[in-house]
């Protein structure tokens, strides 16, 4: 479980009593916080089917495993430099 994840477990409980006291903006982005280590942790599990050192050309799987991370990462991170900067994807 990544770290994200861990606080997210941890604190969930926590974040549902205080949204009585919260306005909006802290609100949302206790959410967004939330759905980002979930996200993540999506991430990491769908890399961990991917072998090492899988050939992309040849494993279908493995590819589409990766273009979806990939796609997930475009979504969340806009920037293309800091995407590439960023990203759990290492084609070394």
């Amino acid at each position: 479980m990544n770290m994200y994840a861990h606080l997210f477990a941890k604190y969930n409980h926590l974040l549902i009593m205080r949204y009585k006291n919260k306005n909006k903006r802290d609100r949302y982005r206790d959410i967004i916080a939330v759905t980002l280590a979930k996200t993540y942790d999506r991430m990491e599990r769908l890399l961990s089917t991917v072998p090492l050192n899988a050939d992309l050309d040849k494993d279908p799987i493995a590819r589409e495993t990766i273009y979806n991370v990939l796609a997930i990462e475009e979504e969340w991170i806009v920037d293309p430099d800091l995407r590439e900067e960023l990203t759990l994807v290492d084609f070394d």
